[in-house]
Formats: C-alpha cells, sequence, structure tokens
C-alpha cells in the first residue's frame, strides 16, 4: 500500500440512521412515560412557550405588587389623614388643652385637679395606664404625662406648685380664654 493514499471501509450505516433510530427511540420512550404518568421531555417549543408563560407570570406578578404597594400607600396616607382629621376635631370639639414643648404651664393655665387631669389626657388621646398623685418637688406642678415605662406612672398630678421642669415629663396645659395667651405661652416655652 502506497503512503499517501488511503482506503476507507464501507460504512455500515450513516448518520440519517441514527436520526431515524433516535426520533423512533424519542417516541416510545414518551409513549411509555404518558401511559406510566411520568413527564415527557419537552420539545424546544415548548420549553420556549414555558420560559414566555413564566416572562409573563412574572410581570404580571410585578404589576400586582406595584398596584399593592400603591394600595398600601393610599391606604397610609387615609389613615394619616383621618389621625390628622382627629386630632383637629379634638381641638376644634372643645378641647381647651394642649401638651407644652418643654417647660412648667403658666400659672394661670395650669390643670387645677386630678380629674380634669384625666380629662386633658383623654382630650389629647393620651394613655394614662397609671396615675400617680402627690406633692414633689422634682415633678412638673399640675398635671404632666409621660410615655409609658414598665413602673412609672403615664399620668401624674402634683399638687406642689410651680415644681420643677423635667426632660422626660410633658407638663398638659389649660389652654387660656383667648388664643393669643395659648400660643405666646408656647412661644415663649420654645
Amino acid at each position: 500500500m502506497d503512503k499517501d493514499v488511503f482506503e476507507i471501509d464501507k460504512l455500515k450505516h450513516s448518520a440519517a440512521d441514527d436520526c431515524t433510530t433516535a426520533v423512533s427511540d424519542w417516541r416510545k420512550q414518551a409513549e411509555s412515560a404518558l401511559s406510566a404518568g411520568r413527564a415527557v421531555p419537552k420539545s424546544a417549543e415548548d420549553l420556549a412557550a414555558d420560559a414566555k408563560a413564566a416572562s409573563d407570570a412574572k410581570a404580571a406578578k410585578a404589576a400586582a405588587d406595584a398596584k399593592a404597594a400603591s394600595d398600601a400607600a393610599a391606604a397610609e396616607a387615609a389613615a394619616d389623614a383621618k389621625a390628622a382629621s382627629k386630632a383637629a376635631d379634638t381641638a376644634s370639639a372643645g378641647a381647651s388643652y394642649y401638651q407644652m414643648p418643654k417647660g412648667l404651664c403658666p400659672v394661670d393655665e395650669r390643670i387645677a385637679t386630678r380629674a380634669e387631669c384625666r380629662d386633658a389626657h383623654d382630650a389629647l388621646g393620651l394613655p394614662r395606664e397609671r396615675d400617680w398623685a402627690g406633692s414633689n418637688g422634682a415633678f412638673p406642678g399640675g398635671c404632666s404625662t409621660r410615655p409609658p415605662l414598665k413602673k412609672f406612672a403615664t399620668l401624674i398630678f402634683n399638687t406642689l406648685e410651680p415644681g420643677k421642669a423635667r426632660g422626660d415629663m410633658t407638663s398638659i396645659c389649660k389652654k387660656a380664654s383667648t388664643p393669643s395667651a395659648a400660643a405666646a405661652a408656647v412661644k415663649k416655652a420654645l
């Protein structure tokens, strides 16, 4: 045999034979899987359709999430408006009390009784889980409040006048007969 000449043996089968056999085998496997209740391998068209359906589902979920977020924001805004309306109603419905930003109430605007102190807390929507009444030079005179703490009162009525302003207690005052007097007291405290 010459070095430059190659001889090729005749092939026993061709690529077309492989494809025909593969398709036939795939059909048999699919029919067997269907009759046994198992999943059938998907074609490229089926996989593309599944991918589109998944993409459409993601888009629909994103739209629903955006609508839910918008609805939640609208509900929060409505709740804020309702709270502001309630505060305005309380202020305009004859509620004659206010909280001092800091300091003590002016003498003519101090609340004189424990019962009126309770009424003031209720009118302002303040908690009064525990009441304390007595005479203590370390507390603001008259009516005051503080945030709820485990063992301390939230409503404080001190009969000792003028008492002492504290950072953890807020004085509650009765509005003066003229609106400008109350505004001046708040400005003075600031």
